[in-house]
């Protein structure tokens, strides 16, 4: 027996533990293929502290992290080898909370902030009628089907968006999740209260320590190898993957029906480029590639199965959709000016400090101070900032120029991106010292692809109806009521499918939902009501 585990990120890695701690089986059975050389997937990081880290994506946690913190549970901390990784995150998590005093901040350095989060009592209607509208009736629709034009300048939209990704063009049904499935944190969304974060970047963390755990026992890695295709056949109401085709093999692997293959079958870091302080990043090329499997599977289940089940992903990833993409950038300070000046505009510590938006930024920067150290070895003098722009402003248009580089931002070198930022918050006095730092500029034009606009059928299950020996995990495959775009979205994938198609006793808990939740809902009356 033998599975067969596409891709290489963290819902892989979650299966290959579930698979050997929940189902028996043998690490040695199992294989995980990764395409590129990168065997980080979303997690990856590159650079140090004299060249400039680059991190071209990083992920938020809290309490409701279910499976995610199960997963932390089982592996020791890479800081203090008694402690597991969960128990490492809640005593960080404990003594340095976030506490934001200027979550979004405008043109005059001034704290955007308003009564009721700036939400109008139409609005805040629009929100309850929203919830109560069930997901049939939102297929296909965008968010700004629903709420007043002003409801995307308030304090709630601009602070929602740029924690959690959504623009109003995008899909009614995930706001609709996203809204039920972290109401606990809508009251403290100014402060960031109940948001967590990692001791350490994601790789050295997390991904590391289970890649290391699993190679040591025996799961075989198989960096630079292409799943082509996967066929299948059915038998009866059974249905088989027979056969997987790999770059590295001329005739395709055989598939018994003891043997499984789960896949991951997108990215949002496809097609990444990444820039310099000197160059901006390349433009990508066609998102036809990255998704040649999944394309080719949803059009074998049509042809040798006759099923239409299986996702679409032209709903996910177009060439040049503006509205998928963002740009993210990782500035390495050797000079702690830039991080005194931003504590003193923002009047948090920088391990208090969450998120920082400059709403009246053409591209929507938002800044994040990281805790030091967050790389390992990282010098004492040498602290880091990851920031971001979803590539619109706050009124909804894409690709505009900056204010003080006259460029958009993915055409920008992270030099310019740093003299944007200076710009911006009123620092061009100490201009010279803060440009002296390395910015490095990632362009990800998928990284918003989860929350485009889509219908029910876009997205496969887990584990498709009368799937006996393969399933889909990532964030693309489909979970009722869970959200996209977290990394507890593909780890809860993966414990799902090793449940479900095993047999197997994996922890899988039922996905928070707030309006269950009686301090949360309480939370949310007295922010909005009362």
């Amino acid at each position: 027996m033998t599975v067969h585990l596409v891709g290489s990120g963290i819902a892989s890695l979650a299966a290959a533990v579930f698979l050997i701690r929940d189902a028996g089986i043998a690490p040695g059975d199992i294989e995980i293929y990764e395409q590129s050389d990168n065997l980080d997937g979303a997690m990856e990081f590159s650079g140090n502290a004299a060249q400039g880290y680059c991190l071209p994506a990083t992920r938020v946690l809290e309490r409701e992290y279910r499976c995610g913190l199960d997963l932390m549970a089982r592996f020791p901390s890479v800081s203090d080898a008694q402690e597991t990784i969960e128990e490492d995150t809640l005593e960080f998590n404990a003594s340095f909370p976030y506490r934001d005093k200027a979550r979004l901040i405008d043109k005059d350095g001034r704290v955007f902030s308003a009564p009721r989060f700036g939400v109008s009592l139409a609005d805040r209607f629009n929100v309850l009628k929203l919830l109560w509208t069930s997901e049939s009736a939102l297929d296909g629709k965008a968010i700004d089907s629903y709420f007043t034009p002003e409801f995307y300048q308030s304090e709630f939209f601009l602070a929602w968006s740029t924690l959690m990704g959504p623009l109003r063009q995008h899909s009614a049904v995930e706001f609709r999740r996203y809204f039920l499935r972290f109401l606990h944190v809508v009251p403290v969304i100014d402060t960031m209260a109940d948001v967590w974060r990692m001791r350490l970047n994601q790789r050295e963390w997390l991904a590391a320590p289970i890649r290391k755990r699993l190679t040591e026992k025996g799961v075989h890695f198989n960096p630079g190898t292409v799943v082509k295709d996967m066929t299948f056949r059915a038998a009866g109401r059974d249905v088989f993957t027979d056969s997987i085709r790999l770059s590295t093999g001329e005739t395709a692997v055989p598939m018994t029906e003891k043997d499984a293959v789960l896949v991951t079958l997108g990215s949002q870091v496809a097609n990444m480029r990444k820039g310099t302080t000197t160059t901006a990043p390349t433009s990508p090329p066609s998102p036809a590639d990255a998704w040649r499997l999944w394309t080719q599977i949803k059009e074998n289940a049509r042809t040798q199965l006759g099923r239409e089940d299986f996702g679409d992903p032209t709903a996910f990833f177009k060439a040049g959709d503006p509205s998928s993409t963002w740009v993210t950038f990782t500035i390495t300070l050797r000079d702690r000016l830039f991080f005194e000046r931003l504590t003193a505009l923002s009047g948090s510590g920088p391990r208090r400090q969450g998120l920082v938006t400059l709403i009246d930024s053409p591209w929507l920067i938002t800044l994040a101070p990281l805790p030091h150290p967050h790389f390992l070895g990282q010098p004492d003098n040498v602290e880091a900032c990851w920031g971001f722009s979803l590539c619109h402003d706050r009124y909804g248009n894409p690709d505009r120029p900056g204010d003080f580089v006259k460029k958009p931002v993915t055409a920008c070198s992270g030099q310019e991106i740093l003299e944007e930022i200076i710009g911006q918050l009123g620092f061009q006095s100490d201009a010279a010292r803060i440009m002296s730092s390395d910015c490095i500029p990632v362009l990800l034009p998928h990284a918003n692809s989860v929350w485009l606009r889509r219908s029910r059928k876009d997205r496969p299950n887990v584990v498709p109806d009368g799937a006996k020996n393969f399933a889909f995990i990532g964030q693309f495959c489909e979970m009722p009521e869970d959200t996209m775009f977290t990394m507890e979205y593909s780890i809860r994938s993966a414990a799902e499918a090793v449940g479900e198609l095993f047999h197997a006793p994996t922890l899988r808990p039922p996905v928070y939902q707030g309006l269950w939740d009686c301090r949360a809902v309480w939370g949310v009356l007295k922010t909005f009501v009362f």
